[in-house]
């Protein structure tokens, strides 16, 4: 009886460290898996600020931190919740990692512009910077300074520009 308690205990020792290991294994690929999508960002941010004129990068700069914010607190939830540790939460990694590499995508697609272009019939308005609606195309576009006075003047008024 006392011999198969220590072989049983073995077995769950040695079980115990394969996990330990397993899991280490998983963590190091992950955390290196969002290196590089986060190596990637960098590039694609740094091509942006080259690209884009100034005032457009500050808008894509701005959303680019409160994204940071977002990815952090969308990919550490679920580990807080388990009372994990997020740098050692393999699952943390993996949320990080996907959101990156989602972000890089969205910059690739910003064409001078900090809005997405969109292509389709019946789009939401302001996404890109032409959208379809009912039949006729909607030019979005940057307003100078006598329009948007124009168009506050308009809306205090209660009105709609056209």
């Amino acid at each position: 009886m006392h011999g198969a308690r220590v072989k049983m205990l073995n077995v769950i020792l040695v079980t115990s460290c394969l996990l330990d290991f397993a899991s280490a294994n998983e963590l190091e690929e992950r955390k290196a898996e969002y290196q590089k999508w986060d190596k990637e960002l960098n590039s694609v941010f740094g091509e942006l600020k080259k690209e884009l004129h100034q005032e457009l990068f500050e808008v894509v700069r701005k959303d680019q931190r409160d994204w940071v914010h977002h990815k952090e607190f969308m990919a550490s939830w679920e580990s807080k919740a388990r009372g994990k540790e997020t740098a050692e939460d393999p699952g943390y990694w993996e949320r990080a990692t996907d959101m990156t590499e989602s972000r890089v995508t969205f910059l690739h697609h910003l064409d001078g512009d900090p809005r997405i272009r969109v292509v389709g019939a019946n789009t939401q308005p302001f996404h890109g910077a032409r959208a379809y609606f009912d039949g006729a195309y909607l030019r979005v576009g940057l307003l100078d300074e006598k329009e948007q006075a124009e168009v506050l003047e308009i809306a205090k008024r209660g009105g709609s520009p056209e």
